[in-house]
């Protein structure tokens, strides 16, 4: 009997797979759990077209990053950070606020990403200055490896 999984079931499949289950263990285990529901024709139909669009939706989020990617490692992000009158520094950058910054560049290139497409992993920024950071788009297989510029520079209003 044809099943579709609604749930990854152990040394059966995953979520989403067609698979052959004996009579049986379908009716009382997988269907009665609400794991499984039975793949006729019409099931089986959806599931290739939600399939082929998954697929279409990964492959075009894939160019969208690809494109980002040199307009990404070509601008600079600028963040102004309160210091005092000796240069002492009263806070620092975090990766919340850069994955923003990000976020609204990608906005203005007309690229809309989710926040979780953009990965950046670094430890509270405390000096002034440009560095770059390693940052990963997407997620999975289809994610790219780039680096991004970031130069902190004293807030005007605090340094006079």
């Amino acid at each position: 009997m044809k099943i579709l999984l609604l749930q990854d079931i152990p040394k059966l499949g995953r979520k989403g797979d067609i698979v052959d289950v004996s009579g049986g263990y379908a009716k009382n285990a997988l269907f009665h759990k609400q794991l499984a529901v039975f793949a006729d024709e019409r099931v089986i139909k959806e599931w290739k077209a939600r399939k082929e669009k998954e697929a279409k939706n990964r492959e075009e989020k894939k160019e969208v990053l690809q494109s980002l990617v040199p307009k990404l490692q070509e601008h600079v992000f600028q963040f102004q950070i309160p210091v005092g009158k000796g240069g002492e520094i009263f806070s620092s950058l975090h990766e919340e606020t850069i994955r923003e910054h990000v976020m609204n560049f990608c906005k203005l290139q007309n690229q809309i990403i989710d926040s979780e497409d953009i990965e950046i992993k670094t430890k509270p920024i405390k000096e002034m200055g440009k560095r770059k950071l390693p940052i990963r788009l997407g997620r999975g297989a289809d994610s790219l490896d780039t680096e991004i510029t970031i130069e902190l520079i004293p807030e005007a209003s605090l340094n006079r």
